[in-house]
């Protein structure tokens, strides 16, 4: 950690990490109830976005979903005080810029390519800014694989129950799953970051 700049992690830095395990299942069930929210809009009113607004008029709609509710149900990622603050400042910039590659690729390679490479793309840049928000840069490159592997197995695993199951059911099924991975890297992510020591 870089003891010259201030450090949004500085002051919880001191506290005992404990395990990780209980940090990434908190992170993956918080964040698959914030994904079955965020994907309820798809399933409940995508035809009236897809009327409206298109593709890209949904996809805002979700990400507004996303940011709203994550705070409230995860804030406690972030130890000390303030947390709830702290966390949608470290959370927001982000998640949107996670949200922005993905949305490039996605729109750029469409399905199969474009998604592993939205995954890819994303993650970098999801665990890069929280790393920068932190003020702490150890454990990237593993933080990298853990949360693009998590992620990426939320996301097509997700898929894949949506294209089983379809329907809202499917599409609310996919957020939950996706969620889940996402939430689950997220929190190893501000576990590893938060590490004392680290």
């Amino acid at each position: 950690m870089n003891s010259s700049s201030p450090s949004i992690a500085s002051d919880s830095v001191s506290e005992k990490s404990g395990s990780c395990w209980p940090v990434i299942l908190r992170g993956g069930i918080g964040f698959a109830v914030v994904g079955m929210a965020a994907f309820s809009v798809w399933a409940l009113a995508g035809k009236w976005f897809h009327a409206k607004s298109g593709e890209a008029g949904l996809f805002v709609a979700c990400l507004l979903v996303f940011l709203g509710a994550s705070g409230c149900v995860l804030h406690r990622l972030v130890r000390g005080p303030r947390s709830f603050f702290r966390f949608y400042s470290i959370f927001v910039p982000a998640f949107v810029a996670y949200a922005v590659l993905w949305c490039v690729a996605w729109f750029t390679l469409g399905f199969g390519k474009g998604e592993w490479t939205a995954s890819l793309a994303g993650s970098i840049a999801f665990v890069a800014m929280t790393a920068l928000r932190f003020g702490n840069y150890r454990g990237l490159a593993v933080a990298c694989v853990v949360f693009f592997c998590l992620h990426s197995a939320g996301y097509f695993l997700g898929s894949e129950f949506m294209r089983w199951m379809k329907g809202s059911g499917g599409q609310l099924g996919w957020g939950l799953i996706y969620g889940f991975g996402f939430g689950a890297g997220m929190g190893y992510v501000f576990y590893t970051f938060q590490r004392p020591g680290n």
